[in-house]
């Protein structure tokens, strides 16, 4: 795909959303064994994978159960984004769900396949995408999600200088501070952050 060669984070993102868009739940499996097969091959036995986008009835239990076909210990992070390009986000509205959909299929998928012993084949993990997809109300109810069942939290607060430039500079409405500073408030750091 040109659009998405050698392109900013942002620009990467916005030429892979349409695609994206278009995966159903068997592709998200296929993928997630194709990936994890690869990884297995070159010696890795422990993988993440950050899923935040739900297109067509996709669901973590996609990536979960690819995982566990393939044998691998896996920490499935459950994402989510709730702010579109209507409310000031990064993503395509039609990507994104309401904040309760995405606390609700968290809890869920904690309590379906969350295993909390040591060297667990399966963990999950509570990870809203980023400040430039989710409100500071789903950071903070997510971290409180984790917390309240001693799982990770997960998110992409500052993944590159640039984010955080357009997150320090004036233009930036939703988010007129710093990755850090915004999600602070928050109370989404601590140890149990990944």
């Amino acid at each position: 795909m040109p659009a998405a060669q050698d392109a900013s984070l942002f620009d990467w993102l916005r030429a892979l959303y349409p695609v994206w868009s278009r995966l159903t739940p068997e592709m998200l499996h296929v993928s997630a064994q194709t990936g994890l097969a690869e990884l297995m091959l070159s010696g890795c036995t422990t993988s993440s994978d950050h899923l935040y986008l739900y297109p067509n009835g996709g669901r973590l239990d996609d990536t979960i159960a690819a995982a566990r076909e393939i044998g691998v210990r896996f920490h499935a992070c459950r994402g989510g984004m709730s702010v579109g390009e209507s409310q000031g986000g990064l993503p395509p509205d039609a990507l994104t769900e309401p904040e309760d959909v995405i606390l609700a299929d968290a809890q869920r998928a904690i309590e379906t396949f969350h295993d909390p012993a040591r060297f667990a084949m399966t963990r999950v993990a509570v990870a809203p995408c980023s400040p430039f997809s989710v409100s500071r109300e789903l950071m903070r109810d997510a971290a409180a999600l984790a917390a309240s069942f001693g799982v990770r939290l997960h998110t992409h607060l500052a993944e590159t200088t640039a984010t955080s430039a357009i997150a320090a500079s004036t233009s930036a409405a939703r988010l007129p501070t710093t990755p850090i500073r915004w999600a602070g408030p928050a109370r989404t750091h601590g140890t149990r952050t990944a």
